[in-house]
């Protein structure tokens, strides 16, 4: 009889562990639900109320963004909102990356950072500085890249995530992982004054 007992209190101890487990494991999960929904709003309503920040999209929307020689040679004052903007859509990819932020969250941003990664300009201005941070004297003789860390002249991309979504998720033209690309003009690096083979 008093193991009997014993075998039920235990069985109670048990029971009562496992749902102290899942109360406290919804808990965690609702908080977290909460953190990253405070946190997108953050930057959702940053991103809104940023003046250069929405003249940049707006140039891009309506295809009046230009990426060409002089682009490198603007003002530091322009050159900055273009860095601003592709800085926070990098820094949204790396929190999706991270798992910072989930699929929910990031699908808030999704529509805005595909109609950026869409546009010609853009996708030139990031494979220049793709391949400029990746190129190595000592690739093979098709001046292609493994991008390896362990490289001697790796150097990470400053929109290395953003750059890692638009391939993963195919927003970008095919070919653009070749530093040989028939669409792009290479304006940064040691053949910036040579077309590929053909532009777009």
């Amino acid at each position: 009889m008093i193991e009997w007992i014993g075998l039920g209190l235990a069985a109670l101890a048990i029971g009562a562990t496992v749902l102290g487990s899942i109360f406290a494991l919804c808990q965690w999960r609702k908080q977290l639900c909460i953190r990253r929904t405070e946190f997108t709003h953050k930057i959702m309503h940053n991103m809104m109320n940023d003046l250069e920040i929405n003249t940049v999209r707006h140039e891009i929307e309506h295809g009046k963004f230009q990426y060409d020689e002089f682009f490198h040679h603007l003002p530091l004052h322009e050159s900055r909102k273009y860095e601003k903007l592709f800085s926070l859509y990098n820094y949204i990819c790396y929190l999706k990356h991270t798992r910072a932020i989930g699929e929910n969250e990031f699908s808030i941003f999704y529509h805005k950072i595909t109609w950026t990664l869409k546009n010609f300009a853009v996708q030139e201005y990031l494979w220049n500085l793709y391949h400029f941070c990746n190129e190595c004297k000592n690739c093979d003789k098709h001046g292609i890249c493994n991008f390896s860390d362990k490289c001697q002249n790796y150097l990470p991309c400053a929109y290395q995530y953003l750059i890692e979504f638009g391939l993963k998720s195919g927003k970008f033209l095919e070919g653009f992982h070749d530093v040989n690309c028939k669409f792009f003009k290479r304006r940064l690096g040691i053949e910036s004054s040579e077309t590929c083979n053909e532009t777009h």
